[in-house]
């Protein structure tokens, strides 16, 4: 990626004094954005329509959003460097890190579950399903997470980095646009809003203070497994087959949980990944304090 903090002549864009020289026109926050979208609605779809055509469950649909955004990047020379984000030679994607962002996933979201267990918001027993059926669902999670932190923090945060000098606007922009695709789920309500624009952040906060996509990768993939494949709860107000455990009883709103949204909708949520945010930053100030 471009470290070039040097200013382009202004194009009288709403971010024109921000820009790097010489920056490309599909970089612009509006371009990129769209791309992205693209992205994952086409390669989402796509493959969503070829599994109900084949009579097969759509479990791995966001496949074909890995397919089409690596085809992108392996065929377009001027992104074809971000594929460096994937690669276990970067400084960031070590097993460490990538075991930080499962615990830091894991603890997050299993925090506000328990709370919800606790005040009686939920209640949950074993389903009994098949340990294969399980290990399709963690597969079809990290395909799901995946995709998603490759489009946002892999494409889209890096083409805005490598256009615009603030790296808050590459982190607020790819956020933004992560949290409106998730606006037509069903029973999102403000905390949901908040939860997902927090998740965002967190795992963009992780690409550019660890250099990790792996450790992104990771947090999202443990936060989403934990909702919906080991407790059977709602995932951004959606739910899956083939738990580990399961619902059972009335389901009531509260801090901990949110009937229509799940976990995500509750303010817990959004609270512990606030703090989490802070804390991230804060190490980061730290580390930047510290003499090399």
């Amino acid at each position: 990626m471009e470290n070039n903090n040097e200013k382009s002549p202004s194009s009288g864009g709403i971010f024109s004094d921000l820009e790097r020289s010489g920056g490309r026109k599909t970089d612009h926050w509006l371009i990129a954005s769209l791309i992205s979208v693209l992205f994952v609605l086409i390669g989402g779809g796509c493959t969503s329509l070829a599994l109900n055509a084949a009579g097969l469950p759509n479990d791995f649909a966001f496949l074909g959003i890995w397919i089409l955004t690596l085809l992108y990047l392996c065929l377009s020379p001027e992104d074809r460097p971000f594929l460096s984000m994937l690669k276990p030679n970067r400084t960031g994607n070590r097993p460490v890190l990538f075991l930080i962002g499962l615990l830091l996933g894991a603890g997050a979201v299993t925090l506000p579950i328990l709370g919800a267990i606790l005040c009686r918001s939920i209640h949950v027993s074993p389903s009994g399903e098949s340990a294969g059926r399980i290990l399709c669902l963690m597969a079809a999670t990290f395909v799901q997470a995946g995709a998603e932190e490759l489009v946002f923090r892999g494409v889209l945060y890096q083409k805005l980095r490598r256009r615009y000098i603030p790296p808050v606007l590459a982190v607020t922009i790819n956020s933004i646009v992560f949290t409106a695709l998730h606006l037509p789920n069903d029973g999102i309500n403000f905390w949901g809003f908040l939860t997902l624009l927090g998740i965002a952040v967190l795992t963009s906060l992780l690409v550019l203070h660890f250099d990790s996509l792996w450790g992104a990768m990771a947090f999202h993939t443990a936060w989403n497994f934990l909702q919906s494949g080991v407790f059977g709860l709602k995932n951004s107000g959606i739910t899956v087959d083939g738990t580990i455990l399961q619902q059972d009883g009335a389901v009531s709103s509260g801090f901990f949980y949110d009937e229509g949204f799940g976990v995500e909708g509750s303010p817990a949520a959004c609270l512990i990944l606030g703090l989490l945010i802070l804390l991230l930053l804060l190490h980061a100030k730290k580390q930047a304090a510290e003499p090399v």
